[in-house]
């Protein structure tokens, strides 16, 4: 949003009613803020599309049957009689993209055609603790929902129920409605070994937790830190939709998730290595680490899979972003020791910098001052993994 346009809105920030009668400036200020909507409007990949006239009609069938907040693809065809079955996904997907409705072909034939209904069902969920009452579960069940964000099933349950009432829509569709919610990094499913056989869910934006350094990781083997370096801004919630999105790749355990990090376990394709993906203010952070001795060094067709599994996922994740969201991948410079989450904006180097170097042992470019800091540009790549095309 322009500066302009945020130190309106900031300004005027309540709408009387009935209205008042405004400035000239007020009234100036307001017309250039309804200029900046039509604008962004028109930006959007839908404006001006032609659709076919019977498309349209769908509107008003997902508008008769939102009281039923979900239906399924079959059940919504039986009310669309005008509309051919070959495109009723590219339909769905249509309202879907303009907000209408939610669908993804991938989670089945489930669509929620009440999108408010969907939003307050995660609004009351992250609700502040004194908005709940205390008896609504144990102790030990809020304290471990507030301070690390894992939320049981029963706890859930009890939330909706204080604030909706017993039989709540959400109580009859949990189980349809996780999936969505994981689906858009909101939350994920533990697994219940780790969890004393109890289900529970993680939900990173209630994590409160800071990582602290481990001291025991000075005797693992570390790889150096690859780094998704954000050029425009990085915001936030783009991490949690990461770690999220990662249930699917790695292996989980309890008490692995910090507010900024997350440990991940090897699957049987990288056995034994422990991912590690950290935020700070302008760059995702990964670092694979595995236990000394027992001939379990790094082995790099082991991190370059594992690389590739994240930046494909960072990548998926960007696309959903409104507007374009820049990033490089590279490293942190060598010359001083640098422990995962910690700041590394004015040490990065980009992977292609690093490729058009032709020397193996280059002096670090970021220190240029003192020629005799070097970067070890062969571990990095062998590591990591992206050859000179």
């Amino acid at each position: 949003m322009p500066e302009n346009i945020k130190n309106i809105v900031c300004k005027h920030f309540e709408m009387e009613l009935p209205p008042q009668e405004r400035s000239q400036k007020e009234l100036q200020d307001l017309e250039e803020v309804r200029r900046f909507i039509a604008k962004t409007t028109e930006s959007l990949s839908h404006w001006g599309e032609k659709i076919p006239k019977q498309w349209s009609d769908f509107e008003q069938i997902i508008r008769e049957k939102q009281k039923l907040k979900i239906s399924s693809r079959v059940e919504l065809q039986k009310f669309s009689k005008n509309l051919l079955k070959d495109e009723f996904d590219d339909i769905l997907k249509f309202y879907h993209e303009i907000g209408m409705i939610l669908y993804f072909r991938d989670l089945g034939p489930d669509v929620i055609l009440d999108i408010q209904w969907f939003v307050d069902a995660f609004k009351y969920i992250i609700t502040d603790r004194k908005h709940v009452s205390t008896e609504t579960a144990t102790h030990d069940d809020w304290d471990q929902y507030f301070d690390c964000g894992m939320i049981t099933e029963s706890l859930m349950r009890k939330i909706w129920e204080e604030k909706i009432g017993k039989g709540s829509s959400y109580e009859k569709y949990l189980f349809k409605l996780i999936p969505f919610m994981e689906k858009l990094g909101i939350l994920a499913k533990m697994d219940q070994k780790y969890t004393q056989g109890s289900q529970c869910y993680y939900v990173p934006s209630m994590n409160k937790m800071h990582f602290e350094k481990k001291e025991h990781w000075t005797t693992l083997n570390k790889s150096p830190i690859l780094s998704f370096y954000f050029k425009s801004y990085l915001p936030h919630f783009f991490f949690f939709r990461l770690v999220v999105a990662c249930f699917a790749l790695f292996y989980t355990k309890d008490k692995s998730f910090y507010k900024n990090v997350a440990i991940f376990h090897g699957t049987h394709e990288v056995e034994y290595h422990t991912v590690v993906i950290a935020v700070n203010k302008t760059s995702i952070q990964i670092q694979v680490l595995t236990p000394t001795g027992n001939d379990l060094p790094l082995r790099k067709e082991r991190t370059r899979s594992i690389r590739l599994k994240i930046e494909e996922t960072i990548a998926d994740l960007t696309k959903t972003f409104h507007g374009n969201v820049d990033y490089e991948i590279g490293f942190p410079c060598q010359c001083e020791p640098i422990f995962i989450t910690q700041e590394d904006e004015k040490r990065f180097i980009s992977e292609e910098e690093l490729l058009r170097i032709s020397t193996e042992d280059p002096p670090c470019p970021r220190c240029k001052i003192d020629s005799d800091k070097r970067i070890n540009k062969k571990e990095l790549l062998e590591i990591w993994g992206k050859e000179k095309k």
